[in-house]
């Protein structure tokens, strides 16, 4: 774990320069777009390279990539967030992630995740939902897919144990915006993907 999170911050730490770079001679849409190929590069390789190969199953269900939806998943582990980046690319536009505001204090992976368009919001401040909805709308409009976890915290599901229920913020958001939602269901650290269209 302390592997992946070092490797993270290395990683974004050393991309970010050259993501800045491309922002300011193509452009914000560009820049997005080539920080995301970045981050696609690397937690597609180095997610295999510590946990082993990756199934995909429904990958059917996924949109073209000029059509832009909504990503949900469950979310179990600090490391699973890779999974979205691990998606076939020919199957997979752009994306931007909904974080807690602290994420922005990791060396290089806050930065990378500011400059591919994250939304980061405050948990229990008043007015985040509002926030989440018009930057997210945002995001769709200018041609990139928004993923969230939307139980808001880790939960590792278990015999015994149902994964946590789903916060309502992406239902309101997907109304508002009039999107496709798209569910990712994995089991931990046997990463295998199982996609759904809502």
């Amino acid at each position: 774990m302390l592997l992946f999170v070092f490797m993270m911050m290395w990683h974004g730490t050393l991309c970010q320069f050259a993501v800045y770079g491309y922002y300011l001679l193509y452009g914000e849409k560009a820049g997005r777009q080539f920080g995301h190929r970045c981050m696609c590069a690397f937690y597609g390789w180095f997610s295999q390279l510590l946990f082993g190969p990756m199934g995909a199953e429904g990958l059917e269900n996924l949109p073209a990539e000029d059509e832009n939806c909504i990503y949900i998943s469950n979310h179990q582990s600090s490391v699973d967030f890779a999974l979205y980046y691990a998606l076939p690319h020919a199957h997979f536009g752009g994306l931007c992630a909904v974080a807690k505001e602290s994420i922005m204090f990791m060396p290089g992976f806050g930065a990378m995740t500011a400059l591919c368009g994250g939304i980061m919001i405050r948990r229990g401040k008043k007015g985040t939902m509002q926030q989440l909805v018009e930057k997210g709308n945002q995001r769709l409009n200018n041609g990139i897919n928004v993923g969230l976890f939307p139980q808001g915290t880790r939960g590792v599901p278990s015999e015994k144990k149902a994964p946590l229920d789903f916060k309502l913020g992406f239902v309101i958001m997907a109304a508002k915006v009039i999107r496709h939602l798209y569910s990712q269901n994995h089991k931990a650290f046997s990463f295998f993907f199982f996609l759904q269209r809502l």
